[in-house]
């Protein structure tokens, strides 16, 4: 990659950062206003939803299931298809020749997650789900025709937070 960037003279404009500390992500959301996320392939999009928290609109590859659902294309990001480089110059510069544009996707990009992506929002869905399945050993059915464990859906944090609140509900009870 290093090679290609020198061999097209674009030093001066592309920077391989590598990785970046987990205290300095946040500067680097701030100081970028896109996010080019050109995957084939994504589980749970976390680079995407973190970027759009701090207000970077996404431009991503549609990836069924994933990405589609953390973008509304054209209102807080945009989608393209996948191996279509132009498609993501396009939107750059659709992005960057209208200001009043960058600060709607922007914006729209924050409250989607926001209102979406949230811890608090998540751990509640997580509830949600719990309580209409208290007494009954199966929940997986509801999340997806594939029978998921609990591990393959859940992070750590959130089992303990959901071990805290079944704890809770049947000392209450």
């Amino acid at each position: 990659l290093e090679k290609k960037i020198g061999a097209l003279d674009v030093n001066d404009s592309i920077e391989l950062v590598g990785l970046v500390q987990r205290d300095k992500v946040r500067d680097y959301y701030r100081s970028h206003s896109i996010l080019l996320f050109p995957s084939n392939f994504e589980g749970h999009p976390h680079t995407l939803m973190e970027s759009m928290s701090h207000g970077c609109i996404p431009i991503s590859t549609i990836i069924p299931d994933s990405t589609d659902i953390c973008i509304d294309s054209g209102l807080n990001g945009f989608l393209v298809k996948e191996k279509t480089p132009e498609s993501f110059f396009t939107k750059i510069i659709q992005i960057l020749t209208d200001k009043n544009l960058e600060n709607k996707l922007s914006e729209n990009a924050i409250l989607k997650a926001k209102n979406d992506f949230d811890q608090e929002v998540i751990f509640g869905k997580y509830l949600q789900l719990i309580n209409k399945h208290i007494g009954s050993s199966d929940v997986s059915h509801s999340i997806n025709t594939k029978y998921w464990t609990w591990k393959e859906i859940v992070p750590y944090n959130l089992v303990t937070f959901v071990k805290g609140a079944l704890k809770r509900l049947r000392t209450s009870s």
